[in-house]
């Protein structure tokens, strides 16, 4: 799907362009089956270039950074609009699955960046409560409390 401001290509559950910042017109158009594998291939593609990290990808001239939350999540809306695709076409219940097996492998990747998040998170509060008893310690042997 393109905008229609810029003609940028935007993923299918785009509300507003990343690239213009334009409101996205829905338009009611059905995904095809091949636009539905076309796409969950490219935004896994791009899962996995990333390697827990996030990305820039340039398009007309402008770079974009994708954070590892929104591939994931496109990713998953696409797996799942295939997973309720495999309803009126069970045929594809072997291509569905070979995308969630390479989701999951995707998975700790994911993960571990939020891992490291709380790890920072973690010793920048123990720091922090140092800090505080330190002051505190210090203070009242100045005597000011």
């Amino acid at each position: 799907m393109n905008c229609k401001s810029c003609g940028a290509s935007t993923h299918h559950f785009a509300l507003k362009c990343v690239f213009c910042g334009s409101v996205i017109e829905k338009q009611e158009e059905d995904l095809t089956s091949e636009t539905i594998v076309s796409n969950l291939t490219l935004w896994l593609g791009r899962l996995k270039e990333s390697k827990g990290k996030d990305i820039e990808i340039n398009q007309s001239g402008k770079n974009i950074k994708f954070s590892i939350e929104d591939m994931f999540g496109i990713t998953r809306q696409y797996l799942g609009v295939l997973a309720l695709r495999l309803i009126v076409q069970p045929e594809l219940t072997s291509l569905y699955n070979q995308f969630k097996r390479e989701m999951e492998v995707e998975i700790p990747a994911y993960h571990q960046k939020y891992k490291r998040k709380e790890w920072i998170f973690v010793i920048g509060v123990g720091v922090i409560a140092i800090i505080i008893y330190a002051g505190a310690l210090i203070g009242r042997k100045l005597g000011w409390f």
